[in-house]
């Protein structure tokens, strides 16, 4: 498994128009050997949205300006 920076910012500004074209943007720009996978319309939460990577990825982008640190929150939150 590759790293694919999980502990580094988005650079882009949160958008509520995420597109696929964003999507294989950031994916060829960030993720290369993930790019080629199948991407599936996304399920839209309150803070993020996921869009299906392939069979067993999914890619998480927020939607609203706290968004971007739930993830860090969330990954922390379980090694209490």
């Amino acid at each position: 498994m590759t790293d694919h920076g999980i502990d580094e910012g988005i650079d882009e500004p949160v958008d509520e128009a995420i597109g696929e074209a964003m999507v294989r943007s950031l994916l060829e720009k960030r993720c290369p050997d993930l790019a080629g996978l199948e991407l599936h319309q996304p399920v839209r939460g309150w803070d993020a949205q996921l869009w299906r990577l392939g069979v067993e990825l999914a890619v998480r982008l927020p939607r609203a300006p706290r968004a971007p640190d739930l993830p860090r929150k969330e990954y922390r939150w379980p090694a209490r």
